[in-house]
């Protein structure tokens, strides 16, 4: 995909909308992080560029993007070009915009373990919203995709969080807490030790294989993220090259994981002067990926076979 000058096409961006969030998740300190956000228009000609230069899919997400007010308008808009269309988050909003998600590829909601680990995690009661969020969707022809964020906390949740899945008739996607930018300073001492987590993960792949049906990690998936969170990772990374991340002020960055430390790529209000973006350091290692989605799309772009058939079951 990469061509001369280095212009690359992006397939897939991330885009969180809005840093404005109703929930107070104790790893993550994004709501406090204020910067501009781009309105309606500059949301939709930023689309409209993307789609003609490559883009396949747009996943929203935050903060919380069910809070901005034109989430519909932006969405429409993106499906009708072709894109296909997810969204993240926290179930708070789902019921009462439930009308808003149809049409989207899938909803992802945090699921973070037990009742009491998720809401010691992501607020009193969030649990419960949560299940709710699935319920009402599923009942609706929405599907569901549960992201469960391990932590020290929630060790011991794995059959639960399948269970819920399992429920649902929902993948479940697993990744580990990190101190990635705009994480809480309480993300750093939530992470298990090595050992507990490679036990874990040892477990996971092994339920993997007996053929465990809503584990939504493939299992070099599993491994991109255990050799991640173990600093052996050598594996490629695609990151600026076939998949990007858009900030909420429009600036685009090769991930999430370096908006803290790298210039920006450029901002999405210039893509309209642009057939690409730059990215001069694509491909390069990726030495701490705490995202199960983007270690699963790494292995996909990378021609694991094992991930590129269980992406297809999953869509």
């Amino acid at each position: 995909m990469a061509g001369l000058l280095y212009k690359t096409t992006p397939l897939f961006v991330g885009w969180a909308v809005t840093n404005k969030c109703n929930s107070k998740c104790v790893y993550c300190d994004r709501r406090n992080l204020k910067v501009p956000e781009l309105a309606t228009g500059d949301i939709v000609s930023s689309i409209r560029s993307l789609s003609k230069i490559g883009l396949c899919g747009l996943n929203f997400t935050g903060g919380e993007p069910l809070l901005r007010e034109d989430l519909r308008e932006i969405m429409e808009y993106s499906i009708r070009t072709g894109i296909r269309v997810s969204v993240a988050s926290n179930g708070i909003l789902v019921p009462q915009k439930l009308g808003l998600l149809k049409g989207v590829s899938h909803l992802g909601l945090s699921l973070d373990g037990h009742e009491d680990e998720h809401d010691f995690l992501r607020g009193r009661g969030s649990y419960k919203t949560v299940l709710k969020a699935a319920e009402v969707s599923t009942r609706q022809g929405i599907k569901v995709i549960f992201y469960a964020t391990i932590t020290k906390t929630n060790l011991k949740s794995l059959n639960h969080i399948l269970g819920i899945g399992r429920r649902f008739n929902s993948k479940v996607i697993f990744s580990i807490v990190s101190s990635i930018p705009y994480a809480s300073d309480k993300a750093k001492e939530l992470a298990p030790d090595a050992g507990e987590f490679s036990l874990y993960f040892d477990k996971l792949s092994k339920l993997k294989r007996e053929g465990n049906k809503n584990i939504g990690n493939s299992l070099s998936g599993i491994r991109y993220i255990l050799d991640s969170f173990l600093s052996l990772n050598k594996h490629p990374c695609k990151a600026g090259y076939m998949y990007y991340r858009i900030e909420a002020d429009g600036n685009i960055y090769r991930c999430s994981c370096v908006a803290d430390k790298e210039e920006p790529l450029m901002n999405c209000k210039d893509l309209i002067y642009s057939k690409g973006l730059k990215s001069d350091n694509a491909g390069v290692p990726c030495r701490g990926c705490w995202c199960g989605n983007k270690a699963e799309l790494n292995c996909v772009l990378s021609l694991k076979l094992d991930s590129i058939i269980n992406a297809l079951r999953i869509n």
